[in-house]
């Protein structure tokens, strides 16, 4: 969909599912003729990544995930699950009035693409005389003929990547050297009860939903943490098989560099903090690379692609204390484990306390103050099987 809206083809749809596109109607963008317009686009999709153009068009893209850019030409643009692209369209074609702006899933990422969705959803881009808000509710077929408009005549993406070796930032700001190399190892595992379970190294996430990361934490003196200091926090109150927690001390420049063995592309997210992408391409890093990676034009973001057996390497300041997710975007992966967490500025976050309210959010029967007696086990038995766990 875009903008919420699309039209189903009903026809290739299994009778025994209801499906009626009657009234559904397509996402509609008015563009006043003869003047430069910015095009805000997000990928808030699953799983999919898209390549995205307008008929007709040039995009000048000019900002990633806030960061901005050097403009630079694409016809098509590919934007990954979570990212966030900026492109100025000049509406000052006179091939038409209409125009298709096409979003096409790249469905040769898929291990197994489905017959059923169509790969392609579209919008209608029309010129206007005057500044106009977006069209009524009413279905865009009863107003006016749909574009005749062709896509540029280019091959299609086939590869899931990013365009971050292509993009320039406006302030380009030396990355500082680092104090600190992390590596992941990301791939996927077939276990108990076949399931598949995504890992960094050997620990695959799972959720707990009583005794949040955060908490374990920041909670006082309680009858796990009481007595237990922040340098110790990691071994004592984190199963690292469940999830890994990286505890970084004070303000550093750290490294993560993670190599991909999994034969599908992952869009990596960090909260709290953008990184410089200092290196990114197919196969695995040469560790004799490392030191002379250049640190000069790196872009910064917060999201980005490993492909298929690729490599990453970013880097970030921890100048934001808290317990910060990375994971993979695409939901499926991130809820089959593909995360992990990196824990900054502990002096800072042992002081915080958490309002009662949110504690008591987190309580549960067996649990006190939002924790559970014994913390090697802090998932019941009797919920393993609902919560996923071996």
């Amino acid at each position: 969909m875009i903008n919420g809206r699309n039209r189903q083809d009903c026809s290739k749809i299994d009778k025994k599912y209801i499906c009626d596109s009657t009234n559904s109607r397509l996402a509609e963008i008015n563009l006043m003729r003869g003047v430069a317009h910015r095009l805000r686009f997000i990928n808030v999709s699953a799983f999919a990544e898209f390549e995205i153009g307008v008929d007709g068009h040039t995009m000048e893209v000019i900002e990633a995930d806030g960061t901005s850019l050097v403009p630079s030409s694409y016809h098509k643009l590919n934007i990954n699950v979570a990212q966030r692209y900026s492109a100025i369209i000049y509406a000052n074609s006179a091939e038409a009035s209409e125009f298709w702006l096409r979003a096409r899933m790249i469905n040769h990422c898929f291990s197994d693409p489905d017959a059923v969705v169509e790969p392609e959803v579209r919008a209608i881009v029309q010129y206007t005389q005057k500044k106009s808000k977006e069209s009524s509710s009413m279905p865009t077929e009863t107003k006016r003929v749909l574009p005749t408009t062709t896509p540029w005549d280019h091959e299609i993406a086939v590869v899931c990547q990013d365009l971050d070796g292509k993009l320039e930032p406006v302030d380009s700001i030396v990355a500082p050297e680092p104090d600190q190399l992390f590596y992941l190892r990301s791939n996927f595992q077939i276990g108990n009860y076949s399931l598949s379970r995504g890992y960094f190294n050997s620990s695959s996430w799972k959720r707990n939903l009583t005794s949040p990361a955060l908490n374990r934490v920041t909670i006082p003196r309680n009858k796990i943490l009481g007595d237990i200091d922040t340098a110790d926090v990691m071994k004592d109150v984190f199963n690292v098989d469940k999830g890994m927690v990286l505890r970084v001390d004070g303000v550093k420049v750290v490294d993560l560099l993670i190599d991909n063995y999994d034969d599908g592309n992952h869009p990596m997210h960090l909260h709290g903090h953008k990184f410089w992408i200092m290196a990114q391409g197919n196969g695995y890093f040469n560790a004799s690379d490392y030191s002379t990676v250049p640190r000069e034009g790196r872009l910064l973001r917060d999201t980005v692609t490993i492909e298929a057996y690729g490599y990453v390497l970013i880097r970030f300041v921890t100048d934001n204390p808290g317990m910060w997710a990375f994971h993979c975007h695409n939901v499926w992966h991130a809820e089959a484990g593909l995360l992990m967490s990196f824990f900054t500025r502990p002096d800072i976050v042992k002081e915080w306390t958490l309002p009662p309210d949110l504690v008591g959010f987190c309580s549960h029967p067996n649990a006190t103050n939002g924790f559970f007696d014994d913390i090697k086990e802090v998932v019941p038995p009797e919920w393993r099987h609902e919560n996923g766990e071996d």
